[in-house]
């Protein structure tokens, strides 16, 4: 089950990473106050008609399957990590495992003073 751990908080942090610099890489969406004046908008083209198979495309695709393997893994680490641990149960000493101490009972000497 360590191992299990180890590797999935491997893979968690890699497609972190991955994910922190695919979101990087991506580029602006907004097109600024300029379309409101001017009216023009950039829904016509070949880019546009056809931006699945471009990069853009690609990183967000891309984008959204490591964001959901991300939280996959991070849901099935935390639930690993929450459950706690079955262990065996704690077996209660024999008496050839313990230690027995005698009770000595005071001992009362008379002397005979004669």
């Amino acid at each position: 089950m360590e191992i299990l751990k180890i590797v999935l908080l491997v893979v968690d942090a890699i497609i972190c990473l991955a994910l922190v610099v695919l979101m990087l890489l991506q580029s602006d969406k907004t097109e600024g106050a300029g379309t409101v004046v001017t009216g023009s908008s950039s829904s016509d083209g070949y880019l546009n008609n056809n931006k699945d198979r471009s990069r853009d495309g690609v990183l967000r695709r891309l984008t959204i399957l490591s964001g959901a393997l991300f939280m996959i893994i991070t849901y099935v680490l935390g639930l690993i990590y929450i459950v706690p641990k079955t262990e065996a149960p704690v077996e209660e000493p024999t008496t050839s495992q313990t230690e027995t101490v005698e009770q000595i009972e005071p001992t009362t000497e008379t002397t005979d003073a004669q």
